[in-house]
């Protein structure tokens, strides 16, 4: 977990062969915050070890109901970027999310929501407790959205527009292009298109959920950092970007 927090650069000749052998080796003992960080770890630093994933998601289908909000989310999205899908696995972590809703911030229902989206998994009953936590209806307070970052609201309405969520997302929409007006102009490379991606998505019901006046102009501030991005973006990002503007009718300023 820590050498993942570090910078690219500053890991040099990582040991993660050795690391994930070690790992593999006391997979058993891990406690559930130790296995949620090891699960978090392996995508950030392309760890490839497919007997260790398979140890751990065996392990972590046992004790999925000891896992924190923060732990499940962290377990659902590390094994989503590794592209791992196992019903079972995903299924009692969406059970135990549900059971938890009322716990969930809002960086723990990103986290989970978006490693669902990623594998098309589309669960109604997972997204109405989430997104009724957030929303305040099932939770104990409503969630203050000036505090949550570009991460967290970027990811969630991505995974909002990829799971196809209507009704259980209209409380959220909102506060999150609210939000999202606001982050848009210091927004990272990866957060924008994301961001464009998410808003692209959820356009076709903006009009319905009384949003679609903001939603425009949320797009239309996030697309002005298109073109002092563009020469960094791969080529799956300026793909997407560009999927996303012209679904949005938005072009990026140009020079």
């Amino acid at each position: 977990w820590a050498l993942a927090k570090l910078p690219r650069a500053a890991r040099g000749e990582a040991p993660v062969e050795e690391l994930s052998q070690a790992a593999l080796e006391v997979a058993d003992e891990f406690t559930p915050q130790e296995l949620a960080n090891v699960v978090w770890a392996l995508p950030q630093l392309s760890a490839k070890d497919q007997h260790l994933v398979q140890k751990l998601a065996l392990v972590a289908r046992h004790k999925v109901q000891r896992f924190t909000p923060q732990g499940l989310g962290m377990i659902a999205l590390g094994f989503s970027s590794l592209g791992i899908y196992s019903e079972t696995l995903f299924s009692a972590i969406s059970q135990a999310a549900q059971a938890q809703a009322r716990d969930c911030n809002a960086q723990d229902a990103a986290q989970i929501l978006t490693a669902f989206a990623k594998l098309k998994i589309q669960d109604d009953a997972l997204l109405e407790a989430l997104c009724g936590s957030l929303g305040g209806g099932a939770g104990p307070t409503t969630t203050d959205w000036e505090q949550q970052g570009g991460e967290c609201v970027t990811s969630l309405l991505w995974a909002l527009g990829t799971m196809r969520s209507t009704e259980q997302a209209r409380p959220l929409l909102r506060p999150l292009l609210e939000r999202l007006a606001v982050l848009a102009p210091s927004l990272r490379m990866r957060h924008v298109v994301l961001a464009l991606s998410g808003l692209a998505k959820v356009h076709a019901v903006a009009e319905e959920f009384k949003v679609g006046k903001l939603l425009r102009r949320v797009a239309r501030t996030t697309a002005k950092r298109v073109p002092e991005l563009v020469d960094r973006l791969d080529a799956q990002d300026l793909g997407l970007a560009a999927w996303a503007l012209a679904v949005l009718g938005t072009p990026g300023r140009g020079p």
